[in-house]
């Protein structure tokens, strides 16, 4: 495995090795051994360049992202009065993990046993700014272009019936099935047809820039879909400005405690189990201040980024903080309901969730020890890309003086 023109894995090794565990195995404090190169791949793992926050390619995507929608405000009173029109729309997933295996049974009793391969559960919700879910589908299996297809008709067809034929502007991620269902949404004119190009009036970047980096928008056909449809990308890698996904996160956390109590469930396939406790947590368990509180993150998050204050660290806290939410609401709710949800005439029960990544600060390695040394590594690796740019180069240059050092060695022999 290479990493472009920095060397490959092994060098990295050899390079880290040298700078951070040498001494340690000089002072017989460790074996060679005990450093695995899985150690070091983990410090350089391949990520794209326009990924990371601080990067000019996405801080121009985010602030173009922003402005538009502040502009759309500006006309339409997206963020005040007309708050419903505005939606935040994604697909999500989870999985079914169990194993067929023996169990003890009360003797002349049945278990219930569940077929138990794996399998995988896609759901689509669309929330307004309002503060609801418009729109919510679960489906067995994954998500295809056809599927987010008729979500997103689903979603306009479910709005216009609520709302009438007033502008509607559905904000998503640019994953590829999306970008097929504007395809197949688009009909014989092509995507290419509806395809919008926005860059704020004070961006300094060139089209010819790398760092170029405009919001591109999609404007469905009026006459097809009611009305007029604005579909708005989220910049790439930045699920903090999708509302839906701070939705989706308490969503599946608290899917992880809910249980059947007695029969609710019947002698159903994992699968379809999954799909009734996704249907109950969207149904009893999400309240509208948790709708509302996503909604607000994402206010905060966009003013962030116009302030200047948003960086890789903020944002990993962000998350952070947000996962903690979510079992401090869970925890509420249960305490709240006496452990019992009641859902269509059916009770299920919120089980404690021992959660590691907020419960065992070991595992989030926070101690001073554990930081340092990532901080070291960071270094060292920082260090290791800045002199490796030009890999050939430095190559040429340890070949021509091992070749001095042998000419050296042999010029003295012969003068011996």
């Amino acid at each position: 495995m290479r990493y472009g023109k920095r060397g490959s894995t092994a060098d990295a090794r050899e390079y880290l090795y040298a700078k951070r565990y040498k001494p340690l195995e000089l002072s017989d404090s460790i074996e060679p051994w005990h450093v695995s190169l899985a150690t070091i791949c983990n410090h350089l793992k391949k990520q794209n360049r326009d990924s990371g926050i601080d990067s000019e390619y996405t801080q121009e995507a985010c602030l173009n992202y922003i402005t538009f929608l502040e502009a759309l405000d500006e006309e339409h009173l997206l963020f005040s009065s007309n708050k419903h029109a505005l939606l935040s729309a994604d697909e999500s997933w989870m999985t079914t993990q169990a194993t067929r295996h023996k169990g003890w049974v009360v003797q002349g009793q049945a278990r219930s046993v569940a077929p138990a391969p794996r399998s995988s559960i896609s759901f689509f919700a669309a929330l307004a700014y309002s503060g609801e879910i418009v729109f919510l589908r679960t489906n067995i299996g994954n998500s295809t272009g056809e599927s987010s297809q008729r979500y997103l008709e689903g979603t306009i067809s479910a709005w216009r019936k609520k709302y009438g034929s007033g502008l509607l502007v559905v904000t998503w991620d640019n994953v590829p099935h999306h970008y097929k269902a504007l395809s197949l949404m688009s009909g014989s004119h092509g995507v290419e047809h509806t395809k919008k190009v926005f860059v704020r009036a004070s961006s300094t970047i060139p089209e010819t820039d790398e760092r170029y980096s405009p919001l591109i928008y999609y404007e469905l056909d009026r006459e097809l879909y009611g009305g007029p449809v604005l579909v708005v990308p989220t910049p790439k890698y930045q699920p903090d400005f999708a509302p839906i996904e701070t939705v989706f996160g308490s969503v599946k956390y608290a899917a992880e405690g809910i249980r059947a109590r007695s029969s609710s469930f019947g002698y159903t396939r994992l699968s379809e189990r999954l799909e009734k406790i996704l249907n109950v947590v969207f149904g009893s368990y999400l309240r509208k201040d948790m709708l509302k509180g996503a909604i607000r993150d994402t206010h905060r998050y966009m003013k962030a980024w116009q302030d200047g204050a948003v960086n890789e660290d903020e944002a990993r806290a962000r998350r952070d903080q947000l996962r903690i939410r979510d079992k401090q609401d869970y925890d509420q709710i249960r305490a709240a309901t006496g452990g019992i949800l009641r859902h269509r005439r059916e009770s299920f029960e919120l089980a404690p969730i021992m959660d590691m990544a907020v419960d065992n600060s070991r595992t989030r390695r926070q101690t001073a020890r554990a930081v340092a040394a990532s901080q070291e590594d960071d270094a060292n690796v920082n260090d290791f890309k800045s002199t490796c740019e030009n890999k050939r180069l430095l190559l040429q240059r340890d070949k021509a003086q091992a070749r001095a050092r042998r000419a050296a060695s042999a010029a003295l022999r012969s003068s011996n």
